[in-house]
């Protein structure tokens, strides 16, 4: 369990990494490396937070990650239907839209 999580925080890491850089959200003097490594850091310390106040309060507020995910999940469906209007391929990533014809 503690290489997966590790795995998992890296991955996080460098999703929100790589967000900040398309954004031009970054400290600019940090390689794309120490930028991983300072939001890895404070996922950590997050998680450790919440192992320590207890399984408790983690059951607790699963139903409402829960509900956070089916509506996440809903949105996408639901995004998936409506066409882009930007023509700009830089913004155009991904599934755009459905092509019946």
């Amino acid at each position: 369990n503690a290489v997966a999580v590790a795995l998992y925080v890296v991955g996080f890491a460098e999703t929100v990494t790589e967000l900040l850089m398309r954004h031009d959200s970054f400290i600019p003097s940090l390689s794309f490396v120490n930028h991983v490594r300072i939001i890895g850091f404070g996922t950590v310390v997050l998680l450790l937070i919440i192992a320590l106040i207890g399984l408790d309060w983690e059951s607790k507020i699963q139903i409402v990650l829960l509900v956070i995910l089916i509506i996440a999940m809903i949105d996408a469906f639901i995004g998936s239907f409506i066409p882009r209007s930007c023509n700009n391929e830089d913004t155009l990533q991904g599934f755009t839209f459905y092509d019946v014809g």
